[in-house]
């Protein structure tokens, strides 16, 4: 029996991704045409991987350049200035409200998401879905708690 369901947020609950992928894109323009169509190609081929281990393949492989640490910082904070209210905006993926409407009071649901750990509750919160969900969590994050054997998620595991 099915009591749990595991659900990434850009794509499945909401239609984000052009947003991230024009984010992607306007970081990287001032390089030229050729580096931001590498980056946005790079991106859409890893939608998964953090913006963070992006933002360092980016440099390394594309700009091939260093990243220091208040380039780093600054490329992340222009990003999230980038997405956020945008994403809060943006429409729900057809069907996915309704599903979590009409089913969330059946399943433990979950978030788990490449989006930074703050983002992903401030996102969620801001529209006001953040009752349907158990917990929300970084795809890093969730990753540990799966090699830890669910012992981060006690008391929350019952039911799994």
């Amino acid at each position: 029996m099915i009591r749990t369901i595991f659900f990434d947020f850009d794509g499945v609950i909401v239609e984000s991704v052009d947003i991230k992928t024009k984010a992607f894109y306007r970081l990287f323009e001032a390089e030229g045409e050729n580096v931001a169509r590498q980056v946005v190609d790079y991106h859409l081929k890893n939608t998964g991987i953090s913006r963070y281990d992006k933002f360092r393949y980016i440099y390394r492989e594309i700009l091939n350049r260093p990243l220091d640490e208040e380039q780093f910082s600054a490329l992340c904070n222009k990003f999230a200035g980038l997405v956020i209210d945008n994403v809060v905006k943006a429409p729900y993926v057809k069907g996915a409200k309704k599903f979590l409407e009409d089913y969330s009071a059946g399943y433990r649901s979950f978030v788990v998401s490449a989006t930074p750990q703050e983002e992903i509750e401030e996102i969620v919160q801001k529209r006001g879905i953040s009752h349907f969900f158990a917990v929300m969590r970084n795809s890093s994050a969730l990753l540990f708690i799966f090699l830890q054997g669910y012992t981060a998620l006690q008391p929350l595991n019952q039911g799994l």
